[in-house]
């Protein structure tokens, strides 16, 4: 089994109009049995370069992964999933549900702010106009209904999905309210 990651970089405008860079990871396997498995697939931006990279560093290309399993559903976790139209895409409904929800917002230029207040009171302290505003625009430069594969490819993890048997998924809400992070359980190498 081979393993490793690629990062992708996200551009994020501040309040001052500035930009910085999110870090996002793609988790890379290649396992014997079940094939190149994917966690998460990177930023939407320049995904091109994204895609070539998967190819050189470990010689896969989209119609080979078999799984793509998202930890959540931000831009900068999902931007690249409708390049693997093979694989079985696995996430959260729920969290799906809120994603769609968010983008008719955006999208009809809705108010994304009122949304998240209502919905999830926390988000007062931290979720301000700016980032409202992020949500906005990126929503309506990378949207893509494809980022989620199409249903008959959706794993919902709601439905105590069959996973390869080495991967477990461990409920860790905080970033997101259905952020999912994962224990792999990889036989002993001597």
């Amino acid at each position: 089994m081979i393993g490793g990651y690629l990062v992708t970089q996200f551009p994020i405008y501040q309040e001052d109009q500035s930009i910085i860079y999110l870090k996002s990871f793609i988790f890379v396997l290649k396992h014997p049995q079940f094939g190149p498995i994917l966690f998460d697939t990177g930023s939407p931006y320049q995904s091109e370069n994204t895609i070539a990279l998967l190819k050189k560093k470990f010689d896969v290309s989209p119609d080979e992964v078999k799984w793509v399993i998202y930890t959540h559903i931000h831009p900068d976790h999902i931007g690249c999933s409708h390049y693997f139209k093979k694989a079985k895409i696995v996430l959260s409904r729920e969290e799906l549900e809120l994603t769609c929800k968010v983008a008719e917002l955006a999208i009809t230029d809705g108010d994304i702010l009122s949304f998240y207040y209502d919905q999830y009171p926390g988000y007062r302290k931290s979720f301000t106009k700016v980032e409202a505003d992020n949500v906005k625009y990126y929503t309506k430069k990378y949207w893509r209904e494809d980022l989620f594969g199409q249903e008959n490819q959706r794993i919902y993890l709601e439905d105590s999905p069959q996973l390869p048997d080495f991967i477990h998924p461990v409920f860790t809400p905080g970033h997101t309210y259905q952020h999912r992070t994962y224990q792999l359980k990889l036989p002993h190498q001597e």
